[in-house]
């Protein structure tokens, strides 16, 4: 297998994966290295993509084309942009590099690579038994859309790794938890950075700071806790057990679970590699033909994570009446026509409001 290229050393850290996979755990570790900033959720390339195609406008898809302006300047623009912002936090901290943790970029990675070619990507997975049982207690999400969002996330997460050689890694949660000197050593090995005790001892760290509020429901004065590992275990019923099985059981065992077995965790490394449990793309690349029943097919992203064409929106009005509400459709994708203005010469039946 050909070697990964060299990975760049001085760029940001996108730390991403799905909802309740151990990503703020992750941040707060990074976190507290002397060097790095990492900043809690920011969802920023929402706002970086709305920059490129302005939404609700119809002459707001590639607006500044018609400027002369190429995507590689505007991209140019965004970068110098964002690095300000995110260089005056990592500065106000002493750090000298810096990162963002938020899980939803999992859909914009290769924007974000294209924006800050000296990127590297960490990407965070959890059993799926575990992300299921997280956001259905956090965010009070049903089961079936909970199973649907992790198998649909870490597919991404996969199809992306491969695209990005040198530049993207992988860790379980539950391995970092089982043994978190090995899986981060490992992870400043391939970042290039020295290595800090202070990783170790994240919750000390962060306990001698000025308190911050801190996304989901993870504390930033919490040790590493093992006991979360199996404790979705009492929190799923049969039902949602069965659904794990039908729905997510290929790609689990593709990242190395058993769906009924929360400690079951078979490598993902071959068994001559130097690392035990960081994953590469490189990693990822040699297993994904070994795992046929997987379904390898994009799945595209979620309505509010693509690049809204203005051509296919449309706002409704919202005239203040109860149960009004303003929306947005696809028109012109779906070739509906604009609705004619009422001849108000002429009374007609009410029109149906669309919701």
């Amino acid at each position: 297998m050909p070697e990964e290229p060299e990975r760049p050393t001085t760029g940001p850290i996108f730390v991403i994966g799905s909802q309740g996979s151990g990503t703020t755990l992750m941040r707060l570790i990074l976190d507290s290295h002397e060097d790095f900033a990492l900043a809690q959720e920011t969802g920023f390339m929402r706002a970086a993509l709305a920059q490129l195609t302005v939404p609700f406008h119809e002459a707001g898809r590639d607006w500044y084309l018609r400027l002369g302006w190429s995507e590689t300047e505007m991209h140019d623009q965004l970068r110098g942009f964002y690095e300000r912002i995110f260089a005056r936090f990592a500065a106000s901290q002493g750090a000298r590099r810096w990162g963002d943790k938020t899980p939803y970029h999992i859909w914009h990675v290769p924007e974000l690579a294209q924006i800050f070619p000296d990127a590297l990507f960490l990407c965070m997975v959890r059993h799926p038994g575990g992300t299921t049982a997280s956001v259905q207690s956090r965010f009070d999400w049903q089961v079936p859309h909970a199973v649907n969002a992790w198998v649909r996330q870490n597919t991404e997460i996969a199809l992306r790794a491969v695209q990005l050689p040198g530049r993207f890694a992988l860790l379980r949660y539950e391995d970092l938890v089982l043994d978190p000197e090995t899986s981060l050593r490992e992870l400043l090995e391939w970042m290039g950075e020295p290595w800090t005790p202070r990783l170790l001892e994240h919750h000390v760290v962060h306990g001698e700071r000025e308190p911050r509020r801190v996304e989901g429901m993870t504390s930033a004065t919490d040790p590493i806790d093992v006991e979360r590992i199996a404790k979705w275990t009492s929190k799923l019923d049969a039902e949602a057990r069965e659904l794990l099985r039908t729905e997510a059981a290929p790609l689990a065992r593709f990242y190395g679970y058993d769906v009924d077995d929360a400690m079951h965790l078979s490598s993902l490394l071959p068994a001559d590699s130097a690392r035990r449990k960081l994953v590469t793309s490189a990693d990822i690349a040699r297993r994904q033909p070994e795992h046929t029943d997987v379904d390898w097919s994009p799945r595209g992203r979620p309505a509010a994570n693509r690049r809204l064409d203005p051509a296919e929106l449309w706002l409704g009005r919202n005239d203040g009446k109860k149960g009004a509400r303003s929306g947005a459709g696809r028109r012109a994708a779906a070739g509906t026509p604009r609705r004619p203005k009422p001849d108000k010469r002429t009374p007609g039946p009410p029109v149906q409001r669309q919701r």
